[in-house]
């Protein structure tokens, strides 16, 4: 059977978004590696982390773990595929991770901006209309408003207003959790807003 270029792609992609959100979530952003690897119609993430960044990853009660693979699911849902999500707790530390962490305080208006691209890198493996999506960033002292412009269709599912979506977890919940918690890495707090885009009238 010859291989869907589609199916690869969107294997990249998840990784690539699930790297970016761990990185921003945890103290030794240079210990995260994430490896995508596609067998059948499943694709397998393995996040390695820094030992001490477990529970960053993991987030309380399981929520940022749980966000990430609910996020890796709806994307290889897209193109028909399952997701599995796993963290892999043999990771090595690295000479570098010795060295000094990241200060909570540190980096916090640079943290801020970095919210927007972590979260396009995520929204365009799950959304449909990727030409429509937008992100705006304001900053007011140390919050961050960050709101998200999508097409009608996909801010719906997003929101989880779809009927097709109505009594499943939503999207938009769990990048609230994890955007929480990368703002709250860089010392910051951040809401987190989804904004129709209406079809204009002729």
């Amino acid at each position: 059977m010859t291989p869907n270029p589609k199916h690869s792609q969107i294997a990249s992609e998840i990784a690539e978004a699930i790297h970016g959100l761990v990185q921003g979530l945890v103290r030794h952003p240079d210990n995260v590696a994430v490896t995508a690897v596609r067998r059948g119609s499943l694709i397998a993430i393995v996040v390695q982390a820094h030992p001490a960044d477990f529970c960053r990853v993991v987030g309380q009660e399981g929520r940022h773990f749980n966000a990430m693979q609910l996020v890796a699911r709806e994307a290889a849902r897209k193109v028909g595929l399952d997701s599995w999500v796993t963290l892999d707790e043999q990771t090595q530390v690295t000479p570098s991770a010795t060295g000094p962490t990241r200060p909570r305080q540190s980096q916090a208006a640079d943290g801020a901006v970095a919210l927007a691209p972590i979260l396009a890198r995520v929204l365009v493996t799950v959304i449909k209309d990727v030409d429509s999506l937008d992100i705006e960033v304001t900053n007011i002292g140390s919050a961050s408003i960050i709101e998200v412009k999508a097409s009608e269709a996909d801010a719906a599912d997003l929101r989880g207003e779809s009927e097709e979506r109505m009594f499943e977890p939503t999207v938009i919940d769990a990048l609230k959790n994890l955007i929480d918690g990368i703002a709250k890495n860089h010392g910051r707090t951040a809401k987190l807003l989804v904004t129709p885009l209406r079809s204009s009238q002729p």
